[in-house]
């Protein structure tokens, strides 16, 4: 079967015509060919497996990174609103506040 194979590919008609018929040549390269391309189907499918994995993970890992750039800020803010607690109501009777950056 791989000589039929070998020399299907190569069209080397001349040497085949004394061992097979050329509907047997015919039916050999569409085999080979059938073959090939269901080999590159399932390489296709598990590629695409494994890139959707690979873009679940991504998104995971995007989310991930927005919460914590989330917590980040909300514990920033809760910081400033807890040192700014006196200026507040300072701000009420004088009407400007001085706000400085919290670096805990």
């Amino acid at each position: 079967m791989y000589e039929i194979l070998r020399y299907s590919q190569k069209n080397d008609k001349e040497h085949l015509k004394g061992s097979l018929t050329e509907k047997q040549v015919q039916r050999a390269r569409y085999t080979c060919k059938k073959r090939i391309r269901e080999r590159i189907d399932n390489q296709e499918r598990s590629l695409s497996e494994s890139e959707r994995e690979r873009k679940q993970l991504e998104k995971i890992e995007k989310k991930i990174h927005e919460w914590e750039n989330l917590r980040l800020r909300f514990s920033r803010l809760l910081r400033y609103t807890v040192e700014l607690g006196p200026q507040i109501t300072n701000l009420k009777t004088t009407g400007r506040i001085k706000l400085k950056r919290c670096n805990r």
